[in-house]
């Protein structure tokens, strides 16, 4: 589809923008999430013992929530700041429908394989020992990100070769009404099917993770006891016993506790949005302004949740905090301790 040299060529920032409460938080939110998910990232590159192969998803996540600030908020802001506007050029235009309809369906399924990951790590322990590594997590990820493209990609080219409307009258947005049937279809695949199995398979979870917590609590049983040759020998190994059943606990109950955070945090934050959205497709109900503004907002705040409760999941990170809390306040105390030295100093003289 040709489209006119406006459309092509930067034309100026016209006057008259409109600030809107998701304006304003996707201009504070651009920032914050470029920092606290690169401040993740950053980290698990200092720190070795960090990068294992389920934190192999959460480093895709936290540059996905990056990639995803970086190019959609600011044109939001100004597609929202200019309604029926668009004053940027046509490659700036499709950049922005494909950051809203492919990649930010990328984020999410990212989401999706957290979850799909501890499915396997909980329902198949000896294959997932076997199997999973660094390298498989990267496959994973890869594949997901293919598979995502290969759902919503058609959508956005087929607009526009065919469908896109003039930018100069109508803005920079995807004709839905042109492909109807097709736009529902995919959105429902990539964001309504996301979150229905991140938070339908967490019951599940949560209940073989109670079920493997209780088996790995049990007592041993009386041939692990008289299994060594002597009472000593026994004694050792019950301690050894009970040593390793908490090794195992510790060690699948962290991935379980970034897990349940996030959920909780795609409950909150992201259903609200699709459940109106998913309602306006197939009802003619409208939301409120009110309505729209208030979970379009909570939708923003899920890229900068993710990063701060995979931190406070973490014991190394809830230290770290704690020592720099402990140093500033203590930085605080000798700098006024200092200060009221030199004063009476001062007074002396």
């Amino acid at each position: 589809m040709a489209h006119n040299a406006t459309n092509e060529t930067f034309t100026g920032i016209p006057s008259g923008i409109v600030w809107t409460v998701p304006a304003l938080t996707r201009c504070s939110m651009c920032v914050i999430q470029t920092l606290l998910n690169s401040a993740m990232i950053i980290a698990f590159i200092v720190r070795r013992e960090l990068r294992t192969s389920f934190t192999i998803y959460l480093m895709f996540l936290f540059c996905a929530n990056i990639i995803y600030a970086l190019g959609e908020y600011p044109l939001e802001v100004l597609r929202q700041g200019f309604p029926g506007r668009w004053f940027l050029s046509h490659a700036a235009c499709s950049f922005y429908i494909y950051q809203v309809w492919v990649f930010c369906p990328v984020a999410m399924h990212m989401h999706v394989l957290i979850t799909l990951n501890r499915l396997w790590a909980i329902s198949f322990p000896v294959s997932y020992k076997n199997i999973h590594s660094e390298k498989v997590a990267v496959l994973m990820c890869a594949g997901m990100i293919v598979y995502v493209h290969l759902v919503c990609l058609p959508l956005v080219v087929l607009d526009l070769l065919y469908y896109h409307l003039p930018e100069e009258r109508a803005g920079c947005l995807l004709n839905t009404v042109a492909q109807s049937t097709y736009t529902t279809v995919v959105a429902i695949v990539s964001t309504d099917v996301p979150i229905v199995v991140v938070v339908g398979a967490y019951p599940f979870l949560w209940y073989k993770h109670l079920k493997r917590k209780k088996i790995g609590t049990a007592k041993p049983s009386r041939m692990e006891i008289t299994h060594a040759a002597g009472a000593a020998t026994g004694v050792v190994s019950v301690i050894e016993t009970k040593s390793a059943f908490k090794r195992i606990e510790a060690s699948s109950s962290r991935p379980f506790v970034v897990l349940t955070l996030l959920t909780v945090s795609v409950l909150v934050c992201w259903t609200p949005d699709q459940t109106s959205w998913t309602i306006a497709c197939f009802t003619a109900v409208n939301d409120s302004p009110g309505l729209r503004y208030t979970t379009s907002v909570l939708f923003t705040l899920q890229a900068a949740l993710d990063p701060i409760l995979f931190a406070l999941s973490l014991r190394t990170f809830r230290k770290m905090l704690s020592r720099l809390i402990c140093c500033c306040k203590r930085g605080g105390n000798d700098s006024r301790h200092g200060l009221k030295m030199s004063l009476t100093q001062r007074d002396e003289q």
